[in-house]
């Protein structure tokens, strides 16, 4: 029986590995398994499609919102998500996690669970045949997943051809739904990831959370398509429009999806759904599962949208999208500090937003944005309508910001202000120095976060 005080720390590796590998799913491919400087794993096909994904804290999950044996079933889903797309079976995984030395050893079994039960529920056979430990302020899990041909040619994104219908098995937008719900109502006053929050929106919304937390991506419909003639195949995980854009500019032809059968704006820009995107050929029976949402035509290699180019990129990518907020990896308590909306589905650079309505909103929102960069240590509500920035006062309101001494908020490249645009951070400290700034609006430019 684990402990409660028992951490990675005071029980050593070697200690929780004992504790571990007894709870972790045994692979029916495997000839050796856990315990050695590496597993053996059969490879009855010759080949062995190989793929991994990785689950940081703070751009993929947040602590108050997951718990472990969610991580663990996850961190499985997504990548068995990967393995389907190949039109393959699932047949291994090793799983590394970094973690503070803090952790609670029953977090770690708790995760371990959640490999062991996810592995059973969406591919029976497939287990863990190793990994690592190691340690590090920020939680991070990395899978690698394999999985076997089983004598069949893999699917790729690159074989779409003109005529073919477009279709896709699984439930699009419902984890960016549970995702939007979470950032909406699962946190607390000051705009943080909270756990009893987070579990108030139970019962009402468990599919969209649990679609968001411990998906259930459908990894037997990968060797259906490849069985039924799949001449392309995607796993759907950063959105429909970003991922099907994909296939289309890797087979060189045009993705043409119908509005109506997509079903909605989440459905075609939301991500994290590991749906499975595949085209078939026309006179082709689509698979049990999949259901027809477009066609492929020929063009110039694109998504379009009801027979029109749809440019907005629609979906996630962590290097335009994370904005490098503040999160405590620290798994035990669960809590985060201020959370960022740009998690996959989130916020994102460019969009415009109404202002803040006082100081205390501009303080969540700074916070909310926070990363190493351009924002100050501290930030904290004095009044109604002052603010103190590292110190400093700001005197906000919704129609002027101005800091005393000068300088606002520190902004690089904005774009859209009124007047002639300055051209670095610097010159608009200048202009906030001379006069009121009054904006009429606040939006994102990448990763320089906000300017007003």
């Amino acid at each position: 029986m684990t402990h409660p005080d028992e951490t990675l720390a005071s029980l050593g590796e070697s200690a929780v590995l004992r504790r571990i590998f007894p709870r972790l799913p045994d692979a029916a491919s495997a000839l050796l398994g856990p315990g050695d400087d590496a597993a053996v794993v059969a490879a009855p096909d010759g080949r062995f499609v190989v793929t991994t994904d990785t689950l940081v804290h703070g751009p993929d999950f947040r602590m108050a919102w997951s718990s472990p044996y969610q991580l663990g079933w996850k961190a499985a889903a997504s990548n068995l998500a990967d393995v389907a797309a190949m039109g393959a079976r699932p047949t291994a995984l090793v799983v590394a996690l970094v973690a503070p030395t803090a952790t609670g050893v029953h977090w770690l079994e708790g995760l371990a669970d959640g490999l062991r039960e996810g592995c059973a529920a969406l591919a029976p056979g497939c287990g863990v045949v190793g990994g690592d430990l190691s340690v590090s302020e920020r939680l991070t899990i990395a899978v690698t997943a394999f999985g076997d041909l089983e004598g069949r040619p893999p699917v790729l994104r690159s074989g779409a051809r003109a005529g073919d219908v477009v279709a896709v098995c699984g439930e699009l937008g419902l984890a960016a739904r549970g995702l939007e719900l979470l950032f909406a109502r699962g946190v607390d006053a000051a705009g943080a990831p909270d756990a009893v929050a987070a579990a108030s929106l139970r019962p009402a919304f468990d599919r969209e959370l649990d679609a968001q937390l411990a998906p259930s991506p459908p990894i037997g419909a990968g060797v259906r398509a490849a069985l039924g003639g799949a001449t392309a195949m995607m796993d759907v995980s950063d959105g429909l429009a970003l991922d099907g854009r994909r296939l289309a500019e890797a087979s060189g032809v045009v993705l043409d999806l119908s509005s109506e059968a997509v079903g909605s704006p989440l459905a075609l820009t939301g991500g994290e759904d590991h749906a499975l995107l595949a085209t078939f050929p026309a006179d082709a029976a689509l698979p049990s599962g999949f259901s027809p949402i477009g066609r492929v035509l020929v063009g110039t290699p694109s998504l379009h949208v009801d027979g029109r180019p749809f440019d907005p990129r629609g979906g996630w990518d962590p290097y335009a999208d994370w904005t490098a907020g503040s999160a405590d990896p620290v798994p035990s308590p669960p809590r985060d500090p201020a959370p960022s909306p740009h998690g996959r589905g989130g916020v994102r650079p460019g969009d415009r937003h109404p202002l803040p309505r006082n100081a205390g909103d501009l303080v969540r929102l700074v916070r909310s944005r926070r990363g190493s960069g351009p924002f100050p240590d501290e930030i904290s509500c004095i009044s109604g309508s002052t603010c103190a920035v590292g110190g400093t006062e700001v005197l906000y309101r919704p129609s002027s910001v101005v800091r005393r001494p000068p300088s606002v908020v520190h902004i690089r490249r904005p774009s859209s202000l009124l007047g002639s645009p300055p051209r670095s951070g610097a010159e608009m400290q200048e202009i906030l120095a001379s006069r009121v700034y009054r904006p009429k609006c606040w939006q994102e430019v990448g990763e320089d976060l906000l300017h007003f």
